[in-house]
């Protein structure tokens, strides 16, 4: 097994998932209210509740 099988099937999914926990976590730590669904800000709009069912 040469090195560039070793980089990409042993150490980049672990480094892939490490970059990915540690951002969520800083994330959710700098801005908690951020983490909300853009669906919701759609619905709650005073112009679109006539043309919401």
């Amino acid at each position: 097994m040469n090195w560039v099988e070793y980089f990409l099937f042993q150490i980049y999914p672990y480094l892939c998932l490490s970059v990915f926990v540690i951002g969520c976590w800083a994330r959710f730590d700098r801005s908690q209210f951020s983490w909300r669904a853009e669906s919701s800000e759609f619905l709650e709009r005073k112009t679109l509740k006539w043309a919401s069912t």
